[in-house]
């Protein structure tokens, strides 16, 4: 599965493969007033950011500037303890924003992650899926059924094929059928639910997939449009209607004029179909060769289990296909095991976008609190002389350094854990696993947060340890 560019004028064509096989194409266009937006905001963003240090630099007094020396010019004497006061606050944001970013970053992998280790309910491995369309070119009734039995036993003798089943909706693949559902003995509650999703499925379906048999028997070729009525369901929703009674023989029906009576053959495992994060939703299926309206056509999947890699079979298969059908559409290959990750696409792309903010947040703070830290040892260059002039040890120049530094990142860890509890509620529907605020993957972001910051701070402290007190009280 790849991406398909092309190139129309000036025009770039992007081609997206979706899961069913069909192309979704995007045109992109070059458009200037993107660019000029994009070229404005970063024009204003850089007078924005550069206005605060050139207002603080014109309101030098310059008697004051003139009477010191030149330490004190460059660093602004009337303003000196204000901009101290700003710089401090500006780092303490800056630690609480890098705190809360990088929390929020923990939890959203972590929920990633946790949805990677969901048990879906069928083996994804190893099977490849070839959605098939004939209604396109006029397949219907009995001569669509017996076309799709045809697909079946060509593909099943192909060399490194297993198993080979049909289903109208994949697993996996956001497409759903649902319908109002009435269940013999079941009386429903004022809010409830009644409708049911349903699937259309072949003989050797579960086996195909391997969702395992609690109860009953499979589908067979007889259970056509002649036999009686027959369903399998999983096991959400034979606990639900039945709770400890064998589903197995109970009967249910469609709502709605002229639907017969369906009798329950068989119980099976619960399978994810939406997606990773949903609940186990009730399913019920039917024999491909009994739908409910009556009507023979809709397109279907093939659900080939191989050996081996199954992309090493697609050819074959769609030989396969030609020889029993040459004008029959192909919508595309795919394996189940794609489908289960593509169905992770959005939380993979919030994840790693809110990593990558995260560690940029990180960044900052930590130059920022170099900066700050580096501009404290110049400041105190001769305090620093001449506390060690009068004996004082580098360690203890070290600690006192460091110890300011702890101070910033202290409050700013204060100022953030709260932040992070309430941005873990605003982000509580894109969470899986854990719990809001998860106090593990907080600490994990203190612990980072604060070894950058001890690294940031190290260089310009084991700076102050270096200072020559006759030098430093010199430069006084």
């Amino acid at each position: 599965m790849g991406l398909l560019f092309a190139h129309f004028g000036d025009n770039l064509l992007l081609a997206l493969p979706l899961t069913n096989g069909r192309p979704l194409a995007l045109t992109l266009r070059p458009d200037g007033t993107i660019l000029v937006f994009t070229a404005c905001v970063t024009l204003m963003a850089a007078f924005l950011f550069g206005c605060a240090p050139a207002w603080s630099a014109a309101r030098i007094d310059l008697n004051v500037a003139l009477s010191t020396n030149t330490r004190n010019v460059m660093t602004g004497a009337g303003n000196q303890q204000s901009r101290w006061g700003l710089r401090r606050h500006v780092v303490i944001g800056e630690v609480a924003l890098s705190l809360l970013l990088l929390a929020g970053a923990g939890m959203l992998v972590r929920s990633l992650w946790k949805l990677r280790d969901v048990n879906p309910g069928f083996n994804q491995d190893r099977v490849l899926l070839c959605g098939v369309d004939p209604t396109l070119v006029g397949y219907g009734g009995n001569r669509l059924l017996n076309l799709y039995e045809q697909l079946a036993n060509a593909i099943a003798t192909l060399p490194g094929v297993r198993s080979v089943s049909l289903s109208a909706v994949p697993p996996m693949s956001y497409r759903q059928w649902r319908t109002g559902v009435f269940v013999q003995g079941h009386l429903a509650g004022t809010n409830e639910d009644t409708t049911t999703p349903w699937n259309l499925v072949s003989p050797n379906f579960f086996g195909t997939l391997q969702i395992p048999f609690l109860q009953g028997r499979d589908f067979t070729p007889q259970d056509n449009l002649t036999a009686p009525k027959v369903a399998i369901v999983n096991e959400a929703m034979a606990r639900f209607y039945f709770g400890t009674d064998s589903a197995v023989g109970k009967r249910l029906s469609f709502i709605g004029p002229g639907a017969g009576e369906i009798e329950i053959v068989g119980v099976v495992g619960n399978a994810k179909y939406g997606s990773l994060r949903e609940a186990t939703p009730h399913m019920l299926y039917l024999p491909y060769a009994q739908p409910p309206s009556g009507s023979l056509e809709f397109d279907i999947t093939l659900e080939i289990r191989t050996a081996g890699n199954p992309a090493s079979v697609a050819g074959a298969v769609r030989q396969a296909i030609r020889g029993v059908g040459r004008d029959v559409p192909i919508l595309g290959f795919t394996t189940l095991a794609e489908e289960v990750n593509y169905s992770l696409a959005q939380e993979r792309l919030v994840a790693d976008l809110s990593t990558c903010f995260g560690l940029l947040a990180l960044i900052l703070a930590s130059v920022g609190l170099y900066g700050v830290m580096t501009y404290t040892v110049a400041r105190r260059t001769g305090e620093i002389g001449i506390r060690m002039a009068l004996g004082a040890r580098p360690p203890q120049v070290l600690w006192m350094v460091l110890r300011e530094s702890i101070e910033l990142v202290a409050i700013g860890v204060v100022i953030g854990i709260p932040l992070v509890v309430v941005f873990a509620h605003l982000i509580s529907s894109q969470l899986y696993g854990i719990t809001k605020g998860d106090p593990l993957t907080l600490c994990v972001a203190m612990v980072l947060q604060a070894s950058t910051a001890a690294i940031a701070t190290y260089i310009p402290a084991r700076r102050a340890t270096k200072v020559d007190p006759m030098v430093a009280l010199r430069n006084e």
